[in-house]
C-alpha cells in the first residue's frame, strides 16, 4: 500500500489484493486516492473507489523530465545517439 501511496504522482493508482485488508489499510488508500480491488476466483470487488487524475495533455511531471534526462544520459554514454 505504501508503495502506490508514493506512485500516486505518476497517475490514477490500483492495488490488487486477495484477502481484504484491515479498515485502517483501506482508510489509508482512500485518503490518498487508491484504487482497492480484492480479486477472487470468479469476480472481483471495488474495496476503494481512489481518484481519477485528469491532467492536460501538455502538462508534464518533474519525475517524467528526470527520467526522461535519465535515459538520455544513459543513450549518450552508450554511444547510441549519433549526430
Amino acid at each position: 500500500m505504501r508503495a502506490a501511496t508514493e506512485l500516486r504522482g505518476f497517475g490514477d493508482t490500483f492495488v490488487v489484493v486477495t484477502h481484504r485488508p484491515s479498515p485502517l489499510r483501506l482508510t489509508e488508500a482512500d485518503v490518498a486516492g487508491v484504487h482497492v480491488v480484492m480479486a477472487g476466483e470468479t469476480a472481483g470487488e471495488i474495496l476503494v473507489r481512489g481518484q481519477r487524475i485528469r491532467r492536460e495533455p501538455q502538462q508534464r511531471m518533474v519525475a517524467t523530465r528526470y527520467w526522461e534526462e535519465r535515459l538520455y544520459a544513459h543513450a549518450l554514454r552508450m554511444g547510441m545517439l549519433t549526430r
